[in-house]
């Protein structure tokens, strides 16, 4: 019996279905049989528990955008591990032993390498042995130390995965939920660590952080071949051709690299209406799963498919657009993602409170600063168009018409300014909602609490719709900015046609006095497809690089040029602060303590308002 068949047969084991050819690649080979005998029985509980169609399909995605694969593919193979090894162990016991020797292999591997370069040793071993040596170690209880990039994206999952073998332990398990879970912790590293056109550096070259100069050197694509290289796919046996040969790869070469038939469509039920895809029927599958995941819209249908003629155009063309306030409607909503913004919500509000004396004080600075802009002292008066008449300037109207020949009291005077906040709320920003929403809320509660008419809205996008989350409408009392704190990252960002949005909105203020505050991570992204929508044919133009950057950048100049005032206020990585200062020039603010965050923003609103 071949290699290859052997581990399938394994695979077919533990899932309990024979019924596909199982893609056994998806992990490494360690030429040892109870290695790989172990991963590979991960590997069929794997198969049985997650729809692997969906997330084979956003791993082919994933690799075909970073020039790390097989470093990808290594996270890929740990986290599973890691998510499913337990529950596994608790079905077969006898897989314990196994992974046992598994482990005491690896943690061999690395004790006889670091005896052989002592001091140099992190300096000789490859990325994907670092990832290893890293988070294995912490799934075996020890600390490994290494830089600080693999340390921190271990933990990361580590942490994660503590969440998916709760949900195992807890839940009759929803495959696609339990799919969804573990695609959207993968996909939220692959955004942050691995995506190939995320960063750049001063000379355009691509800067990825896992890399170094002398892991590149020792590790090329040209050295080290890619294991998994072609599109993979969970074919069913009954499917099968003539020549079709389990066991070998004969297979691969024309349903997985050949061109994909529109008629397949994803296994999910909730997109299962019509077998004939088309890109009409996408569109209304993925809106029912846009209104489960984010909540029923606010406008009528007419009035979005009106905003979307006139600002859906030319990079943005065929992207859809979904207002929301977050609300669901009875029996339609999707349990994962409203558990997922419920528990991101509570650990926002844990955050402000841990921090709350730092947040009250810069609310009450930041309302002093533009207090004192907009106020003058309680007893002085103003020459105003009403109020009492000033004799002595009675003239003035009748030579040179002029009207402002009353004196006013200061503190009765209406202030002629609005406010917009806009949110990033893309994937791109994990791991910083809880920053985010605390800053969003200062300056929202410093505005509101001085009467200043203040509108705040977060952004992202799912598939190709635009969603755009309304936390707090210009006339919302007070209590609705803690509708901030239910801000939850998901997706990616399409930066210039939000703001075109909101810009659009603006024009409508009489206001002389409108600013909008954007937060945002300075990399507007919105890759059509990136790994989740798999076979379904959809509208929209992938939205990357200088093209986002330049598109962003117009809608900011464009604003400006209508005299609206923007500040942008930094969220992101400091190597894509130069992308930031592309797209808002001068008009952009850098905070890195809590403190300073209520006089930076005081400052720069000084200078904004008139």
């Amino acid at each position: 019996m071949s290699d290859k068949l052997r581990k399938e047969n394994i695979v077919w084991t533990i899932s309990e279905d024979y019924s596909f050819i199982p893609s056994t690649n998806l992990f490494d080979v360690y030429d040892d049989f109870k290695m790989d005998y172990y991963k590979m029985s991960i590997l069929g509980y794997v198969y049985k528990e997650i729809d692997m169609d969906i997330f084979l399909e956003f791993v082919s995605n994933c690799l075909s955008n970073t020039m790390l694969k097989n470093e990808f593919l290594k996270v890929v193979e740990i986290y599973l591990d890691d998510c499913f090894s337990s529950i596994l162990i608790e079905h077969r016991p006898g897989i314990e032993d196994y992974k046992k020797y598994f482990y005491d292999c690896i943690e061999e591997k690395y004790e006889k390498l670091k005896l052989q370069y002592l001091d140099s040793f992190l300096d000789k071993i490859n990325v994907e042995q670092e990832l290893e040596y890293t988070y294995y170690g912490l799934i075996n209880g020890k600390f490994n130390q290494s830089r600080d990039v693999v340390v921190s994206m271990s933990k990361y999952l580590y942490t994660k995965s503590i969440d998916v073998k709760k949900y195992l332990k807890e839940n009759s398990v929803d495959i696609f939920e339990l799919t969804d879970m573990i695609k959207n912790d993968l996909n939220a590293v692959f955004l942050k660590y691995f995506y190939k056109n995320v960063r750049y550096n001063k000379n355009n070259e691509r800067d990825v952080s896992l890399e170094n100069k002398e892991k590149i050197s020792t590790q090329s694509e040209d050295t080290k071949p890619q294991r998994f290289n072609f599109k993979m796919k969970k074919k069913k046996l009954k499917d099968l051709k003539d020549g079709d040969n389990i066991g070998s790869f004969s297979i691969e070469s024309a349903e997985f690299t050949g061109s994909i038939s529109e008629n397949v469509q994803i296994n999910d039920e909730r997109l299962k209406k019509n077998q004939n895809q088309s890109i009409e029927t996408s569109n209304y599958k993925i809106k029912d799963m846009v209104l489960a995941r984010y909540g029923e819209g606010i406008f009528p249908e007419y009035v979005t498919d009106f905003i979307e003629s006139k600002i859906c155009k030319d990079i943005h063309e065929g992207i859809k657009l979904h207002f929301t306030k977050g609300k669901f409607e009875d029996g339609n909503y999707d349990k994962y993602f409203c558990n997922a913004i419920q528990n991101q919500k509570e650990r926002n509000l844990e955050y402000y409170s841990d921090n709350e004396l730092t947040f009250r004080r810069s609310i009450n600075e930041l309302k002093e600063i533009i207090r004192k802009k907009l106020f003058f002292d309680e007893d002085d008066d103003l020459i105003s168009k009403s109020g009492d008449i000033i004799v002595s300037r009675i003239w003035r109207n009748r030579v040179l018409g002029d009207e402002n020949i009353f004196m006013k009291k200061s503190k009765n005077e209406e202030h002629d300014i609005s406010v917009d906040i806009l949110l990033d709320s893309s994937a791109s920003q994990d791991g910083r909602e809880e920053i985010v929403a605390a800053q969003a809320y200062v300056i929202s509660e410093a505005l509101v609490s001085l009467n200043i008419p203040t509108r705040v809205y977060g952004f992202s996008n799912f598939f190709n719709y635009l969603v755009m989350r309304e936390f707090r409408d210009y006339n919302d009392p007070i209590i609705a900015n803690k509708n901030i704190f239910e801000y939850k990252t998901s997706g990616s960002n399409r930066d210039g046609l939000a703001i075109k949005f909101i810009s659009k909105q603006m024009d409508s203020l009489e206001n002389n006095n409108k600013i909008l505050i954007v937060l945002s991570d300075g990399r507007p992204n919105d890759k059509i497809d990136l790994g989740t929508v798999g076979f379904m044919k959809i509208d929209g133009k992938d939205y990357e690089n200088e093209v986002a950057i330049k598109d962003t950048a117009s809608e900011i100049f464009n604003m400006k040029m209508k005299g609206y005032h923007i500040l942008g206020v930094f969220t992101g990585e400091e190597e894509d602060l130069e992308d930031e200062k592309k797209i808002y020039g001068k008009d952009f603010a850098y905070i890195k303590r809590l403190d300073r965050f209520s006089r930076i923003i005081g400052f720069y609103l000084d200078q904004l308002i008139v």
